[in-house]
């Protein structure tokens, strides 16, 4: 087989240190300044889920909704699941009783 190009592959293996550095390193990201202003879901996609749950839920009825109302209810919401996700990691180390 002239030509042929061997392809290993390997299982990859990371150690539970491995793991935590790197969730680390995203958590000191998320908090950094370069997320500063950003928001964790796309506003665009945000919009969209909001507008089709208030369609749904209002006989139908289509409303208008300001930017800003649409923002503050996003922050709220990115607050509201960032702290579930801290309540999540903080029972982890009940799991086993």
């Amino acid at each position: 087989m002239k030509g042929a190009k061997h392809v290993f592959t390997q299982e990859v293996c990371f150690s539970p240190f491995v793991i935590v550095a790197r969730a680390l390193r995203e958590i000191r990201y998320y908090q950094s300044e370069a997320m500063d202003g950003r928001s964790l879901l796309s506003k665009l996609a945000f919009s969209r889920v909001v507008k089709e749950i208030a369609a749904k839920g209002v006989f139908g009825v289509e409303y208008r909704w300001e930017n800003d109302a649409l923002v503050a209810l996003q922050m709220a919401t990115e607050h509201i699941m960032v702290m579930m996700f801290e309540l999540t990691c903080d029972t982890l180390p009940f799991k086993s009783r």
